[in-house]
């Protein structure tokens, strides 16, 4: 059970960081914040996904791939524009449905783990809720990291965390391709 909350709080992890790149002024409340949503949407959705069980589970093998990969597109392509076009310091600006959209982003994988589940004996409370935790913290962590770099990378941190955004999306349209 731990390999599969590691696994899949990777996406979440590297989002984090990249969040925490691409702005300045960050606090503890922010990494709590960013945290919060990806370990809830982590642990939401195995159990979404139980539940449903085998009925979506080919529109999501076929379709989720390109919404996860517009999705980072998009806020990576935003991020590097804004690092060229506005290359000042903001402030840690959160809002509820950019976090929401990442969150559910990158909780799709976790969709499909729990389809899966369905067809195990495995308590799928247990694990939803074993799985958000994992990711809370990994995201927190993520932050973390982020907010560091962001200090030693000054100007260049909003586009670098743009460039990981949009290979992020595109290692996910790769995978589901081959």
């Amino acid at each position: 059970m731990s390999l599969i909350a590691v696994a899949l709080s990777i996406d979440a992890f590297s989002i984090a960081i990249c969040l925490s790149l691409s702005v300045r002024n960050h606090g503890a409340k922010d990494a709590l914040t960013v945290a919060t949503y990806f370990g809830f949407f982590q642990a939401f959705m195995p159990v979404i996904g139980y539940f449903i069980g085998s009925f979506f589970s080919g529109y999501i093998a076929d379709y989720g791939h390109w919404v996860v990969s517009a999705i980072l597109f998009f806020i990576g392509g935003k991020i590097i524009a804004e690092s060229i076009l506005a290359p000042k310091p903001r402030e840690f600006s959160l809002k509820i449905m950019f976090l929401l959209t990442l969150a559910i982003a990158t909780s799709l994988d976790a969709f499909a783990v729990g389809i899966s589940f369905a067809f195990t004996d495995i308590n799928i409370y247990y694990a939803s809720v074993y799985i958000g935790m994992i990711t809370f913290l990994i995201s927190v962590i993520g932050v973390k990291i982020g907010i560091y770099c962001s200090k030693k990378l000054s100007n260049w941190s909003e586009m670098i965390a743009g460039i990981v955004l949009i290979a992020l999306g595109l290692k996910a349209l790769i995978e589901h391709l081959w």
